[in-house]
């Protein structure tokens, strides 16, 4: 990532804390690297290919398993100065940011199911009497335009991209372009050969992004390719057109088949890629942990059959515990996706419930281990409605004992938002969930108020979803009440966005009210997506002020224009679409291009198309203010209605990073990527 723009919004993020929107698709700026610097070791010796898993019919070999195509030559990558003797010197890792609790990380890892924007604009759902648009239950109010055609997709779109990576060796318009091509998921065949040579680019930051984006792509002809990357097989040397294939591609390329493995309906298919996976995760010898770390979170992602041959052999992992933490830290939350499809009655799903709480129970568990368990137990429960009472209250008393008992702080934050899963899971414990985050609001330690208010946003938006009120005028009378009463901008923040995800409309006039108030940007963002999950269009007026308020604060300009997409207000894409091609003919301030582009990809309106194609060939623009746009573009064709990167970021520990899945100083991480 270009060093200039990093400097520029990696401060903004430190000391803001809000999304973030980079080139070369970066977002929120996230926990940093939590592994020690440096590290030493070979490369390993890349395992041998797994055996068919039990009750798969005979010998599985990867499917459309020809030969990839081999791709042009690269300048082999140089050693940094002071790196470690024997570390990858693709792999760099940096210090960590400071207050790592505080809620606005887990909202901004987790907000893309909340806010669901893109459903809402590409959809014409009937609009009832009352006003509310059917099956969406997340504020919007009218009818929306409709997202790109096909033939805007297929004519305009696709083919400027592709121009763009035949023609661009500018390092952020090609990564930003092939990350696009990727998203929109057309014409794939021609993608993938426009792919495959930038594996063999000079730069590191392309080389990995094209194996990424292969995998975001989600066509299994993809899958041997991204194989022998992964695996530094002799196949995946010829494509990078070296003696080895550094680990940050092979890290990427593993994300990569997560991804398609997550897409895939095939069992064969999911299952041999499940045994690639747990082979890594159990094999891999590299004195850097980045990756087994990809291996144990793609592996949750692909969600193999037959999870019995699965989770016995990470249970086990887990309970070795003097294993790398970083890599076991992630194990809890896969043994969670690979019981999705079990049923809560199931002998497995039930032990596997009886280990985590009598882990969580132990004397003293980790800090990581009591944090991912608390974590796994609430994705559990979310998954599984129909477990019966005795296990919702078995959970129940595991999860608040860890909510007022554990002395990690993090431990207690994570366990408010399970209780919230568990709470709209489980009709037997709702009332003691919010009875117990109610009164966490006002008498835990302040650092946990707004973790508790946030908590019981994401209840009552799961009980709405649900057309479930009981609890309904408690909870927002109560987050109404609180929100009045707090001064901390930050703390308060989370209270505004608990109160939007409420959809509660006499919180209206408080929130307008703070917005015109309050001189601090972050909170009046977090106000300004409040209003937009619970109004409607005739409330528009004081985010399109907002709008123009926010002229120098890209953030804030990003964070108004995404309440008012949530309004289905038109007028948010038309002056949008006004910034980006000024009357004036002057092209704006990179910090503005910057928002406009990541608010115009979010909202994803058809009628951003020709502006954005526009300027992704404007020479007036820099090499890097064409990158936003190529970046928006991607995301306003975008095929799929929630971001790729939502797999890997929801319910994340993200307190166990490693730079290739998160990285602050240079944004070029995993989930630094749009």
């Amino acid at each position: 990532m270009n060093k200039l723009i990093s400097k520029l919004l990696i401060l903004a993020a430190l000391f803001a804390m809000p999304s973030l929107a980079q080139a070369h698709g970066g977002t929120y700026i996230p926990p940093g690297d939590v592994v020690p610097p440096g590290g030493t070791g070979s490369q390993p010796t890349p395992p041998t290919p797994p055996s068919p898993p039990s009750g798969q019919p005979g010998p599985v070999t990867p499917p459309n398993g020809n030969p990839p195509p081999t791709g042009n030559p690269q300048i082999p990558p140089t050693t940094p100065p002071n790196q470690p003797q024997g570390a990858d010197p693709s792999v760099t890792h940096t210090s960590i940011p400071p207050d790592l609790g505080q809620w606005t990380f887990w909202w901004e890892f987790n907000k893309d199911r909340y806010l669901n924007l893109k459903a809402k604009v590409r959809s014409q759902a009937v609009i009832t009497d009352s006003g509310a648009l059917i099956g969406l239950g997340s504020g919007a109010r009218r009818a929306f335009t409709m997202g790109p055609s096909a033939q805007d997709i297929n004519v305009l779109i696709v083919p400027a991209l592709l121009q763009l990576l035949s023609t661009e060796d500018d390092r952020d318009i090609v990564s930003g372009a092939m990350v696009a091509l990727g998203r929109i998921g057309v014409q794939q065949k021609a993608v993938i050969a426009a792919l495959i040579p930038k594996l063999s680019a000079s730069n590191q930051e392309i080389r990995e992004t094209a194996a990424l984006a292969l995998g975001i792509l989600r066509h299994p002809e993809a899958i041997p390719t991204l194989e022998a990357l992964a695996w530094d097989e002799p196949a995946g040397r010829k494509l990078v057109d070296d003696t080895r294939v550094d680990i940050r591609t092979r890290v990427f390329a593993l994300y990569g088949l997560g991804l398609i493995g997550n897409a895939s309906t095939d069992p064969i298919v999911k299952g041999y890629l499940g045994e690639r996976a747990l082979q890594m995760l159990m094999e891999d010898q590299s004195a850097l942990k980045d990756l087994r770390v990809a291996a144990a979170i793609s592996l949750g992602r692909i969600q193999p059959p037959s999870p019995e041959i699965y989770i016995p052999r990470l249970q086990t992992m887990l309970a070795k515990e003097s294993q790398d933490a970083l890599v076991l830290a992630h194990l809890p939350k896969t043994i969670a996706h690979l019981l999705q499809g079990v049923s809560a009655q199931n002998p497995l799903f039930v032990k596997t419930t009886n280990t985590f709480l009598s882990q969580l129970q132990g004397r003293r568990p980790a800090r990581w281990h009591s944090r991912s368990i608390v974590q796994a137990l609430g994705v559990m429960a979310k998954d599984h409605p129909e477990a019966d009472e005795a296990w919702a209250r078995q959970t129940f008393d595991g999860l608040s004992g860890a909510l007022h008992q554990s002395r990690d702080h993090q431990t207690r934050a994570f366990a408010a938002i399970s209780l919230a899963y568990l709470g709209s899971s489980a009709d037997s414990v709702q009332a003691d969930v919010i009875q117990h985050l109610i009164q966490g609001m006002g008498k835990m330690s302040t650092p946990l108020r707004p973790w508790c208010a946030l908590s019981l946003g994401v209840l009552r938006f799961e009980l709405k979803e649900k057309q479930d009120d009981v609890f309904a005028t408690i909870i927002t009378s109560t987050l109404r009440e609180q929100f009045s009463k707090v001064k901390s901008p930050e703390r308060r923040g989370a209270y505004a966005i608990a109160l939007g995800l409420c959809e509660d409309y006499q919180a209206l006039d408080p929130l307008k009210e703070a917005l015109a108030d309050s001189r601090e940007n972050t909170f009046r963002g977090y106000c300004a997506v409040a209003i937009g999950l619970i109004a409607d269009t005739d409330d528009s007026g004081v985010l399109i002020d907002l709008v123009d308020d926010a002229k120098r604060d890209m953030d804030l300009m990003r964070q108004a224009n995404i309440g008012l997409g949530l309004l289905g207000d038109g007028s948010a894409v038309k002056a949008l679409v006004k910034r980006l091609r000024p009357d004036n003919g002057r092209p704006p301030r990179l910090s503005t291009l910057a928002s406009i582009a990541n608010a115009l990809g979010f909202i994803g309106d058809r009628s951003a198309v020709a502006p954005l194609i526009e300027a992704i060939s404007d020479q007036r623009l820099t090499p890097l203010g064409r990158a936003f746009a190529v970046v928006a573009l991607g995301m306003v064709a975008d095929q799929s209605t929630m971001p790729w990167r939502s797999h890997y970021s929801a319910d994340l520990n993200y307190l166990a990073g490693v730079s290739t899945l998160l990285d602050p100083s240079s944004g070029t991480g995993l989930l630094d990527i749009l």
